[in-house]
């Protein structure tokens, strides 16, 4: 026997030993396991006993509940039925009313779509004309837009001229007035454009505007003072009329705006202080700057005043003695249109304030 034929044997006994261990190994597991198979037999054995008479419990609620309720789903579906036999009269009465209804309002029907049409032909000239009315009115709309702001600037321009000379203009004047003032500056000169706000201003106008003042009753405890002043003014004695002027001035700036002194404290604070008491919006801020221009102007350009340069009468000679010659018609008429203007921008300030 070679060495090959050795091996082989070895081999053969190695798998033969294994085997006999295995058979051995399953031998010992089959009598481990025995015990513990014989006892789950017997738990199944109880567990089946002991489930059989809930089972056979529940077989027979079933029964009773299909026996006791097989009347019920019996009544249901003679309901049902009944339910079904009832209404069918009445469906098809609703379908007959349908049926009705349509026939009896397809003539209705039609008498809408007629008059629709006759009103839709009637109103087509009216839509037409509205549309061109329309568009005239765009046009004339932008025209008005366009004349108002060429008023405007034309407003501001001639109130840059006006108002360092004392000038103001009264709100109820025609805005055609203003390119009228303009053209005799650009074409005459400023003496010419005094004499025409001179004449513009007459007696009887600035009489008009003191009287409209009284109105507020602040201006109204100054009454008896100011138709004095008003009647020297007529009389062509304008020295006289003045000084009440401007303490009118004054007396009414301190009732109304709460402000003493007024021409004493104008510097540029003051002034903004009463753009803000007096600015009621709108155009009427272009009037209320050369009001306040104004003002600085009557009140001497004193240090720490807005500098303005004026040529106006000057309240502090006039009212200290310093001015002999205290003023002409032209002084007595700018005082005039001071206290109108106060009294203007008081009113439209409680106006926009109640709208």
């Amino acid at each position: 026997m070679n060495v090959d034929d050795h091996a082989a044997v070895d081999q053969v006994t190695s798998a033969a030993r294994r085997l006999g261990e295995s058979v051995v190994l399953g031998a010992q597991l089959q009598k481990a396991m025995a015990p513990m198979m014989a006892s789950n037999l017997a738990l199944g054995a109880q567990l089946q006993k002991a489930m059989a008479p809930m089972m056979a419990s529940n077989l027979a609620l079933g029964a009773h509940l299909q026996k006791a309720t097989a009347p019920m789903m019996a009544s249901n579906l003679a309901l049902g039925a009944q339910l079904q036999k009832a209404m069918a009269p009445m469906m098809a009465s609703n379908l007959a009313l349908g049926v009705q209804l349509q026939k009896a309002m397809a003539p209705m029907m039609a008498s809408n779509l007629a008059l629709g049409d006759q009103l839709q032909k009637a109103m087509a000239p009216m839509v037409a004309n509205w549309a061109r009315a329309h568009s005239v009115y765009s046009v004339q709309w932008r025209e008005i837009t366009a004349a108002l702001e060429r008023w405007d600037a034309a407003e501001r321009e001639l109130m840059a001229v006006l108002a360092p000379r004392g000038w103001l203009i009264a709100p109820d004047l025609p805005m055609s007035l203003t390119p009228q003032l303009l053209r005799i500056r650009r074409e005459q000169g400023l003496r010419a454009l005094d004499r025409r706000l001179i004449r513009l201003f007459s007696p009887a106008y600035c009489a008009q505007l003191v009287s409209a003042t009284y109105s507020r009753p602040t201006f109204r405890r100054w009454r008896p003072t100011l138709e004095k002043a008003m009647r020297a003014h007529k009389r062509r004695e304008f020295p006289l009329a003045i000084p009440i002027w401007l303490m009118a001035i004054d007396g009414l700036a301190q009732d109304e705006l709460s402000r003493p002194a007024i021409f004493n404290n104008l510097g540029k604070r003051a002034r903004l202080q009463m753009a803000r008491a007096l600015e009621t919006g709108g155009l009427q801020h272009v009037l209320l700057d050369a009001w306040l221009d104004v003002m600085v102007g009557i009140g001497g350009n004193r240090p720490g005043a807005a500098a303005v340069p004026v040529v106006v009468v000057d309240r502090h000679a006039v009212l200290h003695g310093l001015r002999p010659r205290v003023g002409g018609e032209r002084d007595s008429i700018q005082c005039i249109l001071v206290l109108h203007l106060l009294h203007y921008f008081l009113n439209e300030r409680e106006s926009k304030s109640v709208a």
